[in-house]
């Protein structure tokens, strides 16, 4: 955390000036860039949110509007205006746009019943979830996942709002996209699904490396197990000849070769192998002490907290609103470590919410025993950290909340046990990193004695050191713990006594028995789906597959269609042909050829640019990309219109 991961990424997108040096973005390349932060204050549905920025299409969509409107006031044109915007619309995958946005919005765990409500009535989390979806639907996404040229994908930790089943279909997606993206993540499973290269920041310095992730730590190993046996001998070599000089340097008789040493010495100097920085053995990065411990819990009730008959829902209770949960009842007891689990949307971050009095039920009855104190820590409090304080002061403020005795000496302690020393604590929190902003938050938590623990992924934004560090600290802990987490890792560290259930409405708790399993991740219903009304539109939208997404099942048919081609789109009572006529053949034979051609070359020129790209010859850098950029385009347009005669053909 905090070692310049974003920033660079900020450069990359020319939101940020590099302070020395250049940067260059070849022409003609779309770059879609995702933040760590949240997109909040849309007016938009999720659908149309997820689709604001398929421009090509949004564009087509006017042109058909236009063309329908010049048709209705006898516009002689409107025939040649209405052929023009069917091809268009055809180009920009129209037809196909409606389950492209279905399979990615439920990719990333969106119900369908979701699709029409305000992005302003979802948490931090889940708009980070709209702006993903957004991304990937947008110019740059669509050009990625099509396999074409010109995409360029910058995802700033993506995963850290997503659960196990969403990270799944993201790394699916983005490996088997053809597009460049540079990902920042501290996610391994993700790194190891989607990357083929990795970039490592250690030592204010990148390091790169060919493969997966475990290829990297491997590498590493290796790369530092040579560089510090290289410098070794270098420094045994000074030593040696720097002897020879103290022992000899006086004597007139072997001045001359002293000399020579001395000299050698200097070369050798100058050549040295510079020693690796220290790297984390945790993960990448470097090295850091980190450490946390949690306050001692203090005596309660052994019945913390109890649920009877209760109800949650987003917002509050109106009339016809049905709850996501009802019917819930369990007991939280003192030294239990309950990890809840369940799909996404189950409700299991609202429930938490309840737990911790947060929100209130929507019926039913909360009890909180004698003695009982609560902390939460939740996914999104790093985000609600207010931008204008200072880290001291803010863990300070919170601190003093509980303990008015809490002492600024303290606090400082807490911020730089987490990492955040000397002039880190008193740097306002909006300029910290997502992981700065995160430990800010849980120097503040492990400040203040509790003995009920509510954690909501509580390991997002967190490298590999700090949350090893905390699932440390929670072992210690011997009040109970209620977690919710997608990572595997992290869940299995908790020692769970218990198993908290949320699914199809309802909570159940239950005795954990035997160690966690990807099966216990996996999230299947237990009561059937309903099945899907019939109809064309619902039979396409259930068994066709989108290739811009690939998702685990059959997407659903789109809950609201969007502007759609006007009659007589799909030719002459819309009627598909079956048969090229003797041009068309002639025209698909000649494609083939030329295609094969322009791969060739394109093949070569992508090796060319890879090549100037380590040199300094930018001029020739610049030249070599603005022809591969032209021969990519005239590939696009011969594949799309060879695509168009090989589905008539029937070839595909």
């Amino acid at each position: 955390n905090g070692a310049g991961k974003s920033t660079l990424m900020r450069c990359m997108t020319g939101i940020r000036n590099v302070d020395a040096g250049r940067m260059f973005v070849a022409p003609k390349v779309e770059v879609g860039y995702l933040e760590q932060t949240a997109v909040s204050g849309s007016t938009n549905t999720v659908w149309e949110e997820a689709r604001s920025r398929m421009t090509e299409l949004l564009e087509a969509e006017r042109m058909l509007e236009e063309a329908e409107e010049a048709m209705y006031a006898g516009d002689m044109t409107a025939g040649e205006k209405l052929e023009r915007a069917q091809e268009a619309y055809e180009a920009a995958g129209g037809p196909t746009s409606e389950r492209e946005i279905t399979n990615v919005l439920t990719g990333l765990g969106f119900k369908r019943e979701q699709f029409h409500k305000p992005c302003s009535e979802f948490s931090g989390g889940w708009q980070m979830r709209i702006a993903l979806a957004r991304l990937l639907l947008g110019p740059a996404g669509r050009m990625a996942a099509g396999g074409g040229g010109g995409g360029l994908l910058l995802l700033d930790e993506p995963t850290n709002h997503l659960d196990s089943a969403a990270i799944k279909w993201l790394g699916s997606f983005l490996k088997a996209s053809g597009g460049t993206m540079v990902i920042v993540s501290h996610d391994e499973a993700l790194l190891e699904e989607a990357c083929s290269h990795i970039v490592e920041v250690r030592g204010r310095k990148l390091h790169q490396f060919t493969g997966t992730f475990t290829k990297f730590l491997e590498q590493r190993a290796e790369r530092e197990a040579q560089l510090l046996a290289q410098a070794q001998a270098q420094a045994d070599e000074i030593a040696r000849l720097q002897g020879f000089v103290d022992r000899f340097g006086a004597k007139a008789s072997k001045a001359t070769q002293a000399q020579s040493r001395m000299k050698l010495i200097e070369k050798l100097k100058d050549e040295a192998v510079e020693a690796p920085a220290a790297s984390s053995g945790a993960g990448p990065g470097d090295a850091t002490k980190v450490t946390l411990k949690l306050p001692r819990a203090p005596a309660c009730h052994m019945e913390a907290l109890v649920v009877k008959e209760g109800a949650v829902g987003w917002g509050s209770p109106s009339p016809g609103s049905t709850p996501l949960l009802s019917g819930v009842n369990f007991t939280v007891k003192r030294g239990q470590r309950i990890l809840v689990l369940g799909p996404n949307g189950a409700g299991k971050s609202t429930l938490i919410k309840a737990l911790a009095g947060n929100i209130p039920l929507w019926s039913g009855q909360r009890k909180v025993g004698d003695g009982v104190r609560i902390s939460y820590f939740s996914q999104d409090l790093a985000q609600d950290l207010p931008l204008d304080m200072a880290a001291l002061d803010y863990v300070e403020e919170v601190a003093r909340r509980e303990d008015p005795s809490m002492t600024m000496q303290k606090c400082r302690q807490a911020l730089g046990a987490l990492g955040l020393r000397d002039s880190m604590a008193l740097q306002k929190i909006g300029v910290l990193s997502g992981g700065e902003k995160a430990r800010v938050a849980l120097a503040a938590f492990a400040l203040v004695p509790c003995n009920v623990l509510l954690l909501d992924e509580a390991s997002n934004h967190l490298d590999a050191a700090t949350i090893n560090v905390l699932t440390g600290a929670l072992q210690e802990f011997e009040g109970a713990i209620v977690a919710i987490t997608h990572n595997p890792a992290f869940a299995a560290s908790l020692n769970a006594t218990h198993i908290l259930r949320v699914q199809d409405g309802g909570a159940e708790l239950k005795d954990k028995i035997g160690e966690l399993s990807a099966a216990d991740f996996e999230h299947k219903p237990s009561k059937p789906p309903p099945k899907s009304k019939g109809g064309k539109g619902a039979k396409n939208g259930a068994t066709a597959q989108s290739k811009q997404a690939p998702t685990a099942a059959a997407a659903p048919a789109p809950p609201a269609p969007a502007a759609a081609p006007a009659k007589g789109a799909g030719g002459a009572g819309g009627k598909k042909r079956a048969t090229l006529s003797w041009k068309e053949q002639e025209e698909y034979k000649k494609l083939s050829k030329e295609m094969e051609v322009l791969g060739a070359k394109r093949d070569k020129l992508q090796a060319k640019v890879s090549q100037l790209a380590s040199g300094a010859d930018f001029k020739a850098l610049e030249k070599s990309s603005l022809e591969l950029a032209e021969l990519v385009d005239q590939l696009e347009s011969k594949e799309i219109r060879w695509l168009e005669l090989a589905e008539i053909a029937g070839d595909i």
